[in-house]
C-alpha cells in the first residue's frame, strides 16, 4: 500500500472515530440522566433482568407503566399511529444547508408573438395545465394577412412562369428543326425565339426565388408547414395567428389582456413551466464543500408544506463560490409528481457526507423522539397491537439525517411509535393536567 492510500485510510478512520465520539458526547449533553445514576440504581436495586429476544416481551416489562396514554381502536387509524422496532442503523454524517427550489434549465418557456397585431382570443389563465401544442392565445395580425396575400400572388406568378417557359421552349425547338431541315424559316427568327427561351428560363428562376422568399417570410412570422400547405390548398387569407405551447406544463404567468396590441418586441406574453422535476439549490458553505460529491444521496425538506420531504441525488456542484456568502450552489434534482412543491420555496437540504462512512448505532426515526417535560422520550406500546402506550424517557445522541441515535433506554427490537407520536404527546399532556387537578 502506498503512502497516499495509508493517509486516506488513516484520515477516514479518524473521521469515523471523531463521529462516534461526537454522538456519545452529544448524547450525554442532551440526555436528562447520567450513566452514573443508572449504575447506582443497578447496585442498590434488585437484580438486573436478562434481555429478552422477543420485542413483544420487552414491551411487556412496561405493563406496570403509570405514565401511559390510552386511545380507542378507531383513534389509532385516525391519528395514523404506527410502530416499528428499534434497529441498528448505519448513521452517515450529513451536510445541512438552506436553499430554494427552482425550475431546471429547459423547463421554462417564455412565449411572445412573432407578429404585430391585436389579441383576439386568450384561452388560458395563470395556473392552467397545458400540453405541448395547445393554443394559448390568438393574435389578429394585418401584417400576417398581407404576407399571406403576397405569398399567394408570388406563387401564382411562379406557377404561370412554368407553362410560359414550356411554350417558349417548344417554339424554339420547332423553329430550329425547320431551319436545319429545309431552311423554311429565317435564321433571325430562330435567334429571336432562342432569346425568348432564355428570358423565360430567367423569369422562372426569378419567380421561384421570389415565391421562396415570400414563403420564408411566413415561416419567420411563425406559420407552420401545415398551415402554409392549408393556405396553398384553400387560397384563403387568414390573419388570425394562433400561438401554441412549446412545452407541456403549467401557465406560470399571463401578461396581456384581451384586445391588447402586441408586437415581436414583447417576448414575455406568457410563461409556462414544467413542474414535474425541480432543482433544489442548496447553499453549501466553503468549509463543507469537500464533503459533497456528485451522486451523493440527499433529502430535501420544504417547511412550508410540512410533509416528509423528498429524496434525490446531487446532480452538480457549482465551480464558482459566492463571494459575499462564501457558499457554492449544490444542485439536487427532485421529483415533483403532485406538483405541490413550487419554484422559489425555501428548503433545507441534508446531503450525505462523502468523507465519513456509515457507523452502526441503535437509532430511531427522528419523528419518534419528543421532548416531554423537558426530557427526550418515546412512546412504547404496552402490548403488541394494543392501544395503550407508555411514555419512556431515553438518552439520545446528535441526530444524523432522519435518525436519532439512542444511547440508553431502549433495546434492539423493542417497538416504539414512529408516526403519530405528537398526538400521543398531546393526549399525555391532557391526562397530566387532569391528574394535577
Amino acid at each position: 500500500m502506498n503512502s497516499s492510500s495509508t493517509r486516506t485510510s488513516s484520515f477516514r478512520g479518524t473521521v469515523q472515530a471523531a463521529f462516534l465520539m461526537l454522538l456519545c458526547a452529544a448524547g450525554a449533553g442532551c440526555s436528562g440522566g447520567s450513566a452514573a445514576e443508572h449504575e447506582d440504581h443497578d447496585e442498590t436495586g434488585t437484580e438486573q433482568a436478562e434481555p429478552k429476544d422477543d420485542a413483544h416481551h420487552v414491551a411487556e416489562d412496561r405493563r406496570d407503566c403509570d405514565d401511559d396514554v390510552e386511545l380507542g381502536t378507531d383513534a389509532l387509524a385516525r391519528y395514523g399511529i404506527e410502530v416499528a422496532p428499534v434497529r441498528e442503523v448505519a448513521l452517515t454524517p450529513t451536510i445541512s444547508a438552506p436553499g430554494h427550489l427552482a425550475f431546471p434549465q429547459g423547463a421554462v418557456a417564455r412565449i411572445g408573438s412573432a407578429v404585430a397585431g391585436r389579441i383576439a382570443e386568450l384561452r388560458v389563465r395563470s395556473g392552467d395545465s397545458v400540453a405541448k401544442g395547445d393554443v394559448l392565445l390568438v393574435v389578429e395580425s394585418p401584417e400576417l394577412g398581407e404576407a399571406q396575400s403576397d405569398y399567394l400572388q408570388k406563387r401564382t406568378v411562379a406557377s404561370t412562369a412554368g407553362p410560359t417557359l414550356e411554350i417558349a421552349r417548344s417554339s424554339y425547338e420547332r423553329a430550329k428543326e425547320l431551319f436545319e431541315r429545309v431552311q423554311g424559316i429565317a435564321l433571325s427568327d430562330v435567334q429571336r425565339l432562342e432569346t425568348g427561351l432564355r428570358q423565360a428560363e430567367r423569369d422562372l428562376e426569378v419567380a421561384r426565388a421570389i415565391e421562396a422568399a415570400a414563403r420564408n417570410r411566413l415561416l419567420l412570422l411563425g406559420m407552420s408547414e401545415s398551415s402554409i400547405h392549408e393556405l396553398e390548398r384553400s387560397g384563403k387569407v387568414d390573419p388570425r395567428f394562433p400561438i401554441t405551447a412549446p412545452i407541456a406544463g403549467r401557465v406560470v404567468e399571463v401578461a396581456p389582456t384581451l384586445g391588447e396590441l402586441v408586437d415581436p418586441g414583447k417576448d414575455r406574453l406568457l410563461v409556462i413551466g414544467d413542474l414535474s422535476i425541480l432543482w433544489a439549490i442548496a447553499e453549501v458553505s466553503e468549509s463543507r464543500l469537500a464533503e459533497v460529491a456528485v451522486g451523493a444521496p440527499a433529502k430535501v425538506e420544504v417547511p412550508a408544506l410540512k410533509h416528509g420531504g423528498c429524496e434525490g441525488r446531487v446532480a452538480a456542484i457549482s465551480p464558482v463560490l459566492e463571494a459575499s456568502t462564501r457558499t457554492a450552489e449544490v444542485r439536487v434534482e427532485v421529483p415533483n409528481p403532485d406538483e405541490t412543491m413550487l419554484p422559489g420555496m425555501f428548503i433545507q437540504v441534508e446531503i450525505e457526507s462523502a468523507l465519513g462512512a456509515g457507523v452502526l448505532a441503535l437509532a430511531v426515526p427522528d419523528g419518534a423522539v419528543l421532548t416531554v417535560e423537558g426530557r427526550p422520550a418515546v412512546f412504547v406500546p404496552v402490548e403488541a397491537g394494543g392501544s395503550v402506550f407508555c411514555k419512556h424517557e431515553i438518552e439520545i445522541g446528535t441526530p444524523v439525517g432522519v435518525h436519532v441515535p439512542v444511547l440508553a433506554g431502549l433495546q434492539p427490537g423493542e417497538f416504539v411509535v414512529v408516526a403519530g407520536a405528537f398526538r400521543l404527546k398531546a393526549e399525555h399532556g391532557k391526562a397530566s393536567a387532569q391528574h394535577e387537578h
